[in-house]
C-alpha cells in the first residue's frame, strides 16, 4: 500500500494499492472496520494523495504513461472517472487543496 492519508474527519483512509500486473487503484476504507468503501482503478501511476477539506474528493499526482510526465488529477469519491486539472507537461508533484475545497494547487 502506498501514500496512505487520513480523511479530514478521520473516519476514512485513502491509499494506493498496487497489483501484480503493475496496475494501481485508489482505495478508500473506513477506519472503524477497515473494509474498502470504494476502489477506483486509475489510468496511470497515482502518488501523493490529498483529501479535499470537505472529504468528498481526492487529488493526486499521476505519472502519465504516454508522456512520462506528471499531471494532477481529481476524483469525486465514488464517481466512475477522475479529471485531469493540469496538462501533464510540467513537473507537478504534491497537490494541496484550498481551504474552501475548491480546485487544487500544486506546491
Amino acid at each position: 500500500y502506498l501514500s496512505p492519508i487520513w480523511s479530514p474527519d478521520s473516519k476514512r483512509i485513502a491509499f494506493v494499492e498496487k497489483y501484480y500486473d503493475a496496475t494501481k487503484s485508489v482505495v478508500v476504507v473506513t477506519t472503524a472496520v477497515g473494509d474498502p468503501l470504494v476502489r477506483h482503478q486509475t489510468e496511470g501511476d497515482p502518488w501523493h494523495l490529498a483529501w479535499s477539506p470537505d472529504g468528498r474528493q481526492l487529488a493526486w499526482c499521476e505519472l502519465a504513461r504516454e508522456s512520462g510526465r506528471w499531471k494532477v488529477r481529481t476524483w469525486v469519491i465514488g464517481a466512475e472517472n477522475e479529471r485531469t486539472i493540469t496538462p501533464g507537461f510540467a513537473s507537478e508533484c504534491q497537490p494541496t487543496w484550498g481551504r474552501l475545497g475548491g480546485e487544487t494547487i500544486d506546491e
